[in-house]
């Protein structure tokens, strides 16, 4: 049932290269408007396809997180160690990561359902 082809440490560069775009995504989609806004008073003027490099970072990252959630209940139900420590991790490791990831998986939704918004809200008018 748990597993995945590919060696583990496969999965977590593919992973680590998706987080690190969809982080870059987040920043170079956000400061370009900031910059533009800056320069011009508006941050209209950026053009579609960065308007919509947030949304779709957001969403890639959302996805991310929700593909990466059954490694992290293999965690718990089956006692993993990160890093080959020693001993299994506490319970309460496990339930605060539980909590941030739905924090990170609701905050990602609404980052990236406000931006489609956003990208189009004068069309919509």
């Amino acid at each position: 049932l748990w597993y995945v082809p590919g060696s583990a440490a496969f999965h977590v560069a593919w992973t680590g290269c998706v987080e690190l775009l969809g982080g870059f995504g987040l920043l170079f989609g956000t400061g370009t408007r900031l910059l533009s806004s800056y320069r011009d008073g508006d941050g209209d003027d950026v053009g579609w396809i960065v308007n919509l490099i947030t949304p779709l970072s957001a969403l890639v990252l959302f996805a991310l997180t929700v593909i990466v959630t059954p490694a992290n209940i293999y965690m718990f139900t089956h006692g993993a160690t990160m890093g080959g420590g020693d001993g299994d991790l506490d319970l309460s490791f496990h339930a605060a990561r539980f909590v941030f990831q739905v924090v990170l998986l609701c905050s990602l939704l609404t980052l990236a359902k406000d931006s489609f918004f956003f990208a189009w809200g004068d069309e919509l008018d």
